[in-house]
């Protein structure tokens, strides 16, 4: 499973950070903003879980259950 992180390691980014590692969830830092704005991303942290793109509540609640 593909797990990218779209962040600017803000406190929000930090968090989610910290919850993919308690969980052992590989990951990839993204941190280039054009990119991001193409995806349409206006605010951080995303996650991309295979072709899914989650905001920070739905990567939190995301990492939880897995």
């Amino acid at each position: 499973m593909e797990v990218i992180m779209y962040t600017t390691h803000c406190p929000n980014c930090r968090v989610l950070a910290m919850k993919l590692k308690e969980k052992n969830i590989n990951y990839v830092e993204n941190t280039n903003i054009e990119e991001m704005t193409q995806l349409g991303i206006r605010s951080v942290p995303y996650l991309k879980v295979e072709d899914k793109l989650l905001s920070f509540i739905e990567a939190l609640k995301w990492t939880r259950e897995q």
